[in-house]
């Protein structure tokens, strides 16, 4: 059985249903990740988790992985989760690579949150996020 660790390869989006079981999530793309900031509104880093020395944030250093405590919170907790490279933005001017590209060193798991939908008196529904108006069949879910 493969661990949580090897499943969330970087930018492979799963999801974790109620009873702890992944899914590959092919029809979600992963939100880029600059400097510790998201490309997406829809999705959030997980705090806490990092075992760095006196930190807590959401980055991690490239020697962890998704496993002990982060791991137990991704399977007990359903969901839509990917892990991001967080890519340096760095010019000509940068004091850490002199302008030849700074090399990623940290990483972060991100969460998806579900769009806000109103269903409307006919029985349709409207997605208050993208402001579009959607036709939902069985399980089917929106994604703006």
């Amino acid at each position: 059985m493969m661990s949580l660790s090897d499943i969330m390869e970087f930018d492979h989006v799963i999801e974790v249903d109620q009873n702890g079981d992944t899914h590959d999530r092919s029809d979600i793309y992963a939100p880029g990740l600059h400097d510790g900031d998201l490309e997406s509104s829809r999705w959030s880093l997980l705090d806490g988790f990092s075992r760095q020395d006196r930190y807590s944030g959401p980055m991690m250093h490239a020697s962890e992985y998704v496993g002990g405590g982060l791991e137990r919170h991704i399977l007990r907790t359903p969901g839509i989760y990917v892990t991001l490279v967080d890519y340096p933005i760095c010019d000509d001017d940068c004091q850490y690579c002199e302008g030849e590209g700074c090399e990623p060193d940290q990483w972060a798991v991100a969460v998806r949150s579900e769009p806000d939908m109103t269903r409307n008196a006919n029985g349709s529904w409207y997605c208050n996020d993208c402001k579009c108006l959607v036709i939902l069949f069985d399980d089917d879910t929106h994604s703006c």
